[in-house]
């Protein structure tokens, strides 16, 4: 527990790297599914046309099966490959479907998901944090309860130096009760300076 006290901000920096390598994965396996799903449709629409339809080769090599076509439409999502299709003469304007196609998938899987991934980390990181405040907050009043049965352990031990009743004085406080309250806060980590010791007297 010292250790996570002592390097608070290295914790929370590996919480939040953790968190994110979590909305990656939450994303990737997102992404995967979108690619298998439009890769089918592509292959049964123009990944296998007959060889005397225009641009048949040009299709079937990159939608000629599904794992083709997973890889093209993963191109197209990380390196902007539409600049080749558009260089086949012809092919944007006799497949406009494709075309529609090819855009709307570069838009919503380089902006879409760029959003969906960062909505999940900071939604997370969100969560995380809240859970953390309320731990904290939990912690501290653990810590203020412990204090207090410590302290008033100490405040006993003090009136039974107390025998003859006459209160226990001033200076038995600051020479007996002063050491063990800075144990005390020691033990627990509070930050104290002598003269804040001083006036608790």
């Amino acid at each position: 527990v010292r250790v996570v006290k002592a390097f608070h901000e290295l914790y929370v920096l590996a919480s939040g790297l953790l968190e994110a390598c979590k909305a990656i994965l939450c994303v990737s396996l997102l992404c995967l599914v979108m690619l298998y799903v439009c890769s089918v449709g592509l292959v049964r629409t123009v990944g296998r046309l007959p060889e005397n339809v225009p641009h048949a080769a040009f299709l079937h090599e990159r939608f000629g099966d599904v794992g083709t076509s997973m890889i093209s439409l993963f191109l197209l999502l990380i390196s902007n490959d539409l600049p080749k299709y558009v260089e086949e003469q012809g092919l944007i304007w006799q497949y406009p479907f494709l075309t529609f196609f090819l855009i709307a998938f570069l838009v919503i899987g380089s902006l879409g998901l760029t959003a969906v991934l960062t909505g999940v980390i900071t939604e997370s990181m969100f969560e995380k944090n809240q859970s953390r405040i309320a731990e904290q907050r939990f912690e501290q009043d653990e810590q203020l309860r412990r204090i207090e049965l410590e302290s008033i352990e100490i405040f006993g031990a003090l009136l039974q130096d107390d025998i003859g009743g006459g209160g226990v004085a001033r200076e038995d406080v600051l020479s007996k009760g002063i050491p063990e309250v800075a144990k005390l806060f020691d033990k627990h980590l509070v930050a104290y300076s002598p003269h804040q010791l001083n006036q608790l007297v």
